[in-house]
């Protein structure tokens, strides 16, 4: 079917297939750079990425995977589907956002019954906290997010930046400035083509 076995596991912190830069435990600034320029920056580009992102959790999502699905717009997953922090469980932080990201889609209450725990949560629970928006078949999966993706891509472009744009700002202002901005985009919105078709 084309999906694989799992989404993202994070990091190797055995020192092999490029953790390097993260196990230089006993050294806290590389430790730092390794996070600042590897996973942290992953997650930097796709949350803040003009283009709304759509994860597809095939699998496992732990650790830096469990942060990388967070910081996409969409997640789409199935009975195989499992998240799990696991940071907690190595005596570590959660390391690429997920303390910010994570309690914006559950709820700091689930955030933190999960970050403290390190427990996996399956499919179905990631359903029920907001963490999949939609549960679909595991062989049902890659063709449900692809229709869902060819969708969006039909959509106008200027619309969807926005869109997302004023999501973002939306969690970090008040509604008179996001009122404001929001008529300078549909300011914007009004005068392109797609508007005029639409």
């Amino acid at each position: 079917t084309g999906v694989g076995r799992g989404f993202c596991v994070g990091a190797d912190l055995s020192g092999g297939q490029g953790g390097e830069q993260l196990i230089e435990r006993r050294v806290p600034v590389a430790f730092q750079q390794g996070l600042r320029y590897g996973p942290q920056q992953v997650v930097r580009l796709l949350h803040n990425m003009e283009k709304p992102t759509i994860a597809m959790v095939n699998g496992d999502a732990v650790g830096a995977g469990f942060d990388f699905a967070l910081a996409c717009d969409i997640r789409f997953g199935s009975e195989k589907s499992r998240f799990m922090v696991a940071f907690t469980r190595l005596g570590l932080v959660p390391g690429a956002g997920g303390a910010w990201l994570m309690p914006r889609v559950t709820g700091m209450a689930k955030a933190a019954q999960y970050i403290f725990s390190a427990d996996f949560i399956s499919g179905e629970e990631a359903h029920k906290l907001g963490l999949l928006n939609e549960l679909y078949s595991h062989d049902r999966l890659e063709e449900e997010t692809m229709a869902f993706a060819r969708r969006l891509a039909r959509n106008p472009p200027v619309a969807l930046r926005l869109s997302k744009m004023l999501l973002r700002k939306a969690q970090e202002t008040d509604l008179d400035t996001l009122l404001e901005l929001t008529a300078a985009c549909q300011a914007v919105c009004a005068s392109t083509e797609d508007n005029k078709e639409g």
